[in-house]
């Protein structure tokens, strides 16, 4: 996959006050803008949340921008952290790929946003398989445990 600079569409830990966020983003995080991504469902499992595709399902997410100065390395510790080896890896637990979500807050409300995401694969499905449940509300800030 071409690894030009771009957004990320996060949905998860990776989100801005998620655990994540500070520990891989920290302050090369420039930005972060609430989105909506149809197409997509989210499952959760007790420590974080997966998309995988559906069309009839939405997640909410924010649009994160980082620094272009440590955009490489950035991207390589966001594919460690979402076991993403390559593409076509067998062993891939997420795969990254580029998407549109519209932005849902804002001057630029109703914009899409051409931004990489990490979908499930079926690796991860399979190791969460026991413990993993579809998401209500398609929002990892309004699990049942954070409310």
């Amino acid at each position: 996959m071409n690894t030009t600079y771009r957004p990320f569409f996060v949905y998860g830990t990776l989100r801005p006050g998620q655990t994540n966020c500070e520990a891989i983003l920290g302050p090369h995080l420039k930005e972060a803008i609430p989105a909506r991504l149809s197409g997509y469902k989210m499952l959760l499992t007790p420590s974080y949340p997966m998309a995988i595709p559906s069309k009839e399902d939405q997640i909410t997410g924010d649009v994160i921008y980082v620094s272009e100065a440590n955009f490489d390395s950035l991207l390589a510790d966001m594919d460690e952290l979402e076991g993403y080896l390559g593409d076509e890896d067998p062993n891939n637990l997420y795969t990254r790929v580029i998407t549109h979500p519209t932005i849902s807050e804002g001057e630029n409300a109703g914009q899409k946003v051409e931004c990489y995401l990490y979908v499930a694969t079926e690796n991860a499905l399979d190791q969460n398989s026991a413990y993993t449940e579809e998401s209500a509300s398609g929002d990892w800030l309004k699990r049942p445990d954070q409310i």
